[in-house]
């Protein structure tokens, strides 16, 4: 417990805020206005100055507000994100594609033909892919926190890209379109040197 000391009653805390100090100062200057005639036009300058000031900081406040909802926003979106791939059935059918599909086993031609030809399995390896290549998107539009989704899914995505690659590579070829799922590519080869792919800073 804090002693005090000898003839003081008690202490108080005061937390001086910058608006607190501009709205003290401009009150100073507006009773130093009405009982000094003779000081109103020297005033006059401070009044200027205390009122730019006053713009300046309010300008910060709502700058620095908005920074931070925005953060904020970027953090929930990540959230919501990640949410889906923690759900039990996107689990579920993780657990049954690394089942069914084994790519050191396989050819490309028999892994993509076995995904092509099996329409459950193709309808949760095209969605799994999906996913990430939103995840990639996002993270390059800034539209996520990279910092959290990578912590999140560091492992599914070079997981996702390294487990699919002979179906990628078939789809690539059938469609002679290099370009397909190369979003996925560009995430998880960022991501396997722990870059980030947005900024190229480690993570």
């Amino acid at each position: 417990m804090k002693t005090l000391e000898s003839g003081v009653l008690g202490t108080v805390k005061l937390k001086i805020t910058v608006v607190l100090l501009l709205a003290v100062l401009g009150g100073i200057i507006f009773w130093l206005f009405l009982t000094y005639p003779y000081v109103r036009e020297p005033l006059t300058y401070a009044v200027g100055l205390v009122s730019a000031l006053t713009v300046v900081f309010s300008a910060y406040h709502v700058a620095s507000n908005s920074a931070l909802t925005i953060a904020r926003d970027k953090i929930h979106r990540t959230f919501e994100f990640t949410k889906q791939l923690n759900d039990v059935n996107f689990v579920r059918m993780k657990t049954f594609l690394e089942s069914e599909l084994d790519h050191q086993k396989m050819t490309p031609a028999e892994f993509y033909t076995k995904v092509a030809e099996t329409p459950e399995i193709s309808s949760a390896v095209k969605l799994v892919l999906g996913i990430f290549e939103d995840a990639s998107i996002a993270v390059q539009h800034d539209y996520v926190d990279e910092p959290s989704l990578y912590a999140s899914l560091s492992f599914l995505v070079p997981w996702c890209a390294r487990n699919f690659h002979p179906y990628i590579t078939e789809q690539r070829k059938i469609a002679n379109d290099g370009s397909l799922y190369a979003e996925l590519d560009k995430l998880a080869d960022a991501w396997k040197k722990k870059t980030s792919l947005r900024t190229n800073q480690p993570l």
